[in-house]
């Protein structure tokens, strides 16, 4: 249901020529938001503009009695930014703009060429509305349904006075469910339900709503309520689309409008310095619309929700398999992906990350003085805070503590997704002092975890073979147990942090294969394998059963452990773990592993020599 605009402040509009404001305000609402759109005149470069609600007719005498749901919206809001290279990168000069958002390939920066400017999209395969109007998309919250009505103001830069004001409604705001508005492409619930979903975060730079020559990207887009960006209305694009792999792919898009640009004050990186900034995946200083500057810097991780929210559209309306959902990414991607795995081990089957932070600190490495911690990568979007300052989230929850991948995967209670990653010692963009930890805690807690690393750069996962494949990393599911390797006699020494330590070019858990998987009340099979050419053998490793569905024991309860026909006991540890140690491949074939209550076994009953 639309409805015009009823009521028009004064100040606004008058029967003189040469006024300036918002005027003609029209509401829609469906599928759970609401769509507002007015007419905008001559307003001037600092006009910034709030959206009201109301229980009641909203005029000049009654606005202090609405709720203010979104303020500091440009101008022009109708316009689509995602659609404007410049949004996303800096002019070196008039001819010329960072490529590396295009990898390699040159942007159409012909100074001459008119550019087109475009509306949003705001309705299934719908034609693009006004650009010089304005647009917001209004979420309600629990308990704002019913009639409501509703007003748009502005005023200048971040004064307080209202210059003016179009009202309209009332209109009808019920209960509904979102849902993303396909902008491009068909891709029906026929050709993608059941199918595993991988979820594609890009890498610093990356995210743009255009290609090189300005061609549009991505098929879907959703509008943030207030939980996913710094205020509600803010559009995110995204990409959804069946490979030849099989799987449903959603391109994500980690972009913010913030209406302004970052200033060298408030980053020192000048990707930042536009209007629709990057935040490694990882959320950005709640007042990031406004100023970095601090001296306080109160993060929120609005960047893991829209992921989660987009993930949860996908699974429902296109009826991906939700217990097949991957994460795959390089630099900051793989940092995501890291990131979310551990914060969302119930979301996520797996991950692959190449080159990835694995760890947010302070901590430097003495050979390579201008190599900043890897913390510095928040503080483009957080701010430019030291390490004296403590940057929390809302809730009281810190960043270091937040992003420390090494402590959060060191909960061996919790069954981790698997991450297959790569690394190289002598990346000049993600910091070698901070894997060894990781790998160690990672080992530590028997999680599943296999990396390959080299003593190469950033660009190094193109030197070393694949830690796994999209076929493998299929086969994990959260529905299903898989075995978690550790303290493999075929493992390298990945040393203390120093690029020089250890092993220059190694591994952890190559050649670790699974198969028939059979998990039963009374029974517990799996088939192992330890199977490359560079292997020698025996190998022996530590076998956890990760994610086990009906074979479930109380801590203490005794095991019996048949490994090819050889039987021995263990027990359910303390952290409910079935651990087999020692397990020996002797060659590149097959391992069977059998497990079983013992005859007469009884809970409680724990064997010390096989405990973790």
């Amino acid at each position: 249901m639309v409805m015009k605009n009823i009521l028009v402040g004064a100040a606004v509009v008058s029967a003189m020529s040469g006024w300036c404001g918002v005027s003609d305000l029209q509401v829609e609402y469906r599928n759970g938001q609401v769509f507002l759109r007015w007419q905008e005149k001559d307003l001037p470069a600092d006009a910034r503009l709030s959206v009201w609600s109301g229980a009641e007719p909203i005029t000049a005498g009654t606005l202090d009695r609405a709720v203010k749901v979104a303020s500091l919206l440009n101008p022009g809001g109708a316009r689509d930014w995602w659609l404007d290279v410049d949004s996303f990168v800096v002019r070196r000069s008039d001819k010329a703009r960072a490529e590396e958002i295009f990898a390699g390939k040159v942007a159409d920066t012909d100074a001459e060429k008119p550019r087109s400017v475009r509306g949003f999209v705001i309705t299934d395969d719908g034609q693009p509305v006004d650009p010089a109007g304005g647009l917001h998309v209004h979420t309600p919250g629990p308990g704002k349904t019913g009639k409501r009505y509703f007003a748009v103001t502005w005023h200048h830069g971040t004064g307080t006075e209202v210059m003016g004001l179009t009202a309209a409604g009332p209109a009808a705001v019920g209960p509904g469910k979102v849902n993303a508005i396909r902008i491009a492409g068909k891709l029906d619930r026929a050709r993608t339900e059941g199918r595993p979903l991988v979820v594609y975060l890009h890498g610093r730079g990356g995210g743009v709503g255009v290609d090189s020559r300005g061609n549009a990207v991505g098929t879907h887009m959703i509008f943030a309520d207030s939980t996913l960006a710094w205020r509600e209305g803010i559009p995110f694009k995204f990409t959804v689309e069946v490979r030849s792999d099989g799987a449903v792919w959603a391109v994500l898009c980690d972009r913010t409008w913030l209406g302004r640009k970052l200033t060298p004050r408030e980053s020192d990186d000048d990707r930042d310095y536009v209007p629709a900034v990057a935040s490694f995946w990882l959320g950005y200083n709640r007042n990031i619309a406004v100023s970095n500057l601090g001296p306080e810097f109160t993060w929120d991780n609005y960047s893991e929700r829209v992921v989660l929210r987009i993930v949860r559209w996908i699974q429902e309306a296109l009826g991906t398999d939700p217990a097949r959902t991957y994460l795959y990414g390089g630099s900051m991607g793989g940092s995501g992906a890291v990131q979310l795995a551990l914060h969302y081990p119930e979301v996520f089957a797996a991950a692959w990350a190449l080159v990835p932070v694995y760890s947010y600190t302070w901590e430097r490495m003495p050979k390579f003085p201008g190599l900043a911690p890897s913390i510095s990568r928040m503080q483009c979007s957080i701010g430019l805070f030291k390490p004296t300052d403590r940057v929390l989230m809302p809730d009281g929850r810190d960043l270091l503590d937040y992003g420390s991948g090494a402590k959060n995967i060191d909960r061996p209670q919790v069954d981790m997704p698997p991450i297959f990653a790569t690394n190289g010692r002598r990346d000049m963009s993600i910091p070698w002092v901070n894997n060894p930890p990781f790998f160690k805690a990672a080992n530590r807690a028997r999680q599943a975890f296999a990396v390959n690393w080299n003593n190469g750069a950033h660009g190094m996962s193109r030197e070393v073979p694949p830690v796994v494949s999209m076929e493998k990393l299929f086969r994990y599911r959260l529905d299903q147990a898989f075995p978690a390797f550790s303290n493999s006699s075929d493992d390298r020494n990945y040393g203390d942090g120093d690029p020089d330590a250890g092993d220059l070019t190694g591994w952890i858990n190559r050649g670790m294969e699974w198969s028939g998987v059979k998990d039963e009340p009374d029974r517990f099979e799996i088939t192992l394998k330890a199977a490359h050419e560079d292997m020698k053998y025996p190998v022996v490793c530590d076998v956890t059963i990760r994610r086990r569905q009906k074979f479930k024991f109380a801590p203490g309860t005794e095991v019996e452990v048949s490994v090819n026909g050889r039987k021995r006991r263990t027990a359910i540890d303390a952290d409910g773990l079935l651990v087999v140690t020692k397990v020996e491949f002797p060659d590149s074939g097959p391992v069977k592993l059998v497990c079983v209550p013992p005859p007469g076994g009884t809970a409680g009953s724990v064997l010390g020599s096989e405990r973790r």
